[in-house]
């Protein structure tokens, strides 16, 4: 069975960063990815 990751960096866009997690998870995906030099990735996290 194919398992499929949800790409932050791509999908979601319309929410920040921290937000986009949530929102995979509430369509289903259960795994993530992310590139670390994403628009507003570490001004998230500091």
């Amino acid at each position: 069975m194919l398992r499929f990751s949800a790409n932050l960096t791509l999908l979601f866009q319309e929410v920040d960063i921290l937000r986009r997690f949530r929102k995979a998870a509430g369509a289903g995906f259960k795994g993530v990815e992310i590139k670390e030099d994403s628009p507003g990735f570490l001004q998230a996290w500091t």
